[in-house]
C-alpha cells in the first residue's frame, strides 16, 4: 500500500495542479503565495505522517459578494474609459467645427459669448446619452 499523500490514498503526487502544468500564480508574489501554502499544508500534515511534496492553486473562487463588487468595479472602469473616449471625440469635433468657421470667416460674426454658447451646446449634444430635442431660440442671449 502506497503512503498517503495530500490528495488522498492514491499513488498520485501531492498537489492541486497536474504534473507539468504551470501554476496560475506567476511572478514573485505568486511564488510567495505558493511557498506559504506549502509551508502551511506541511505544518498541518506532518503530525499525521503525510509528506507533502508540492502545493499549487489551480482554482480560486471568491464569495458572491466579493465577485459582485469586483464586477461592479470593472464595469465602472469600463464606463469611465468609454466616457473619456466620447469626450475626447466630442472635443475634437468641436475643434473641427471652430476651425471650419474660422476658414470660412464666419467666426468673426460670433462674439465670445455666442461662441461659448455654441461650444456648450455642441458638447451637450455630442456627449449626452439621450435623444436630442431641438430648441428654436426666438429670443436673444442678451437681456
Amino acid at each position: 500500500m502506497p503512503a498517503p499523500v495530500a490528495s488522498g490514498w492514491s499513488g498520485r503526487r501531492a498537489g492541486l495542479a497536474p504534473a507539468g502544468k504551470a501554476p496560475p500564480c506567476h511572478g514573485a508574489r505568486g511564488d510567495a503565495v505558493i511557498e506559504a501554502l506549502l509551508r502551511e499544508i506541511r505544518t498541518r500534515m506532518e503530525p499525521i505522517g503525510v509528506s507533502v511534496l508540492e502545493a499549487r492553486i489551480s482554482h480560486l473562487a471568491y464569495s458572491s459578494e466579493i465577485a459582485g463588487a469586483m464586477l461592479r468595479k470593472q464595469a465602472a472602469s469600463a464606463v469611465v474609459a468609454a466616457r473619456r473616449m466620447v469626450v475626447k471625440g466630442a472635443v475634437s469635433i468641436v475643434e473641427d467645427a471652430l476651425s471650419e468657421l474660422d476658414k470660412k470667416k464666419l467666426s468673426d460674426a460670433l462674439d465670445p459669448e455666442r461662441k461659448a454658447a455654441m461650444i456648450s451646446n455642441l458638447l451637450v449634444v455630442l456627449v449626452g446619452d439621450r435623444e436630442v430635442t431641438p430648441v428654436i431660440n426666438t429670443g436673444t442671449l442678451y437681456s
